[in-house]
């Protein structure tokens, strides 16, 4: 027994066997697939009510320092369709790795002091990590704001329940899948290699 707890897992086996389900592929996007290359596990915590948790763990990587990323939702005990709580861990992204914005830099020139200042936007991406960012409507936001928060929220929810109800139990089929494909393109290489 004390073998196997060094035993490293299929390399990319998650990452197939997300991009295997064709609702959480949609959300991975191709900047997303090398850094899903260094997930090793997916934990899922189904407490009593309608809580769900979901705990991704990563092998050290150059674009974030956290092992770890949860997501935690908690539904409406009335409207299972309602969201009380949507926590997810904060990324530490490394210096230039975040791939969830985008940032531009954009030179301006003041047309009276002929001065030039570097003025920099930063623009949320599609990124399949943006799932792990906590989420509320705030009485703050404007009717955009809240509009595009209450969907990121309804995506998260429906994330939630692809990665718990579907992914999961799914995963030993996957795997055996992807065991399959390895073993097939292997044979075909032996057949066809001078």
């Amino acid at each position: 027994m004390d073998e196997l707890k060094n035993t490293k897992g299929l390399p990319g086996f998650w990452l197939k066997a997300m991009k295997n389900n064709i609702e959480i592929a949609s959300h991975i996007k191709q900047h997303d697939e090398p850094i899903l290359k260094f997930l090793t596990n997916i934990r899922v915590e189904k407490e009593v009510g309608d809580k769900r948790k979901v705990t991704f763990m990563f092998d050290p990587n150059e674009w974030f320092t956290n092992t770890e990323l949860s997501k935690e939702i908690t539904l409406d005990e009335d409207d299972a369709s309602m969201c009380k709580e949507n926590v997810g861990t904060e990324i530490n992204w490394n210096e230039g790795k975040n791939v969830t914005v985008k940032t531009v830099k954009k030179k301006q020139k003041n047309k009276k002091t002929k001065a030039t200042r570097e003025k920099i936007k930063v623009t949320e991406v599609e990124s399949f990590f943006n799932f792990f960012k906590t989420r509320n409507v705030s009485e703050n936001y404007d009717d955009d704001d809240k509009q595009n928060e209450v969907l990121a929220i309804e995506n998260d929810i429906d994330m939630m329940d692809e990665i718990v109800e579907s992914l999961m139990p799914k995963v030993l089929y996957l795997s055996l899948i992807h065991i399959c494909r390895c073993r097939r393109i292997e044979r075909c290489r032996s057949r066809w290699s001078p």
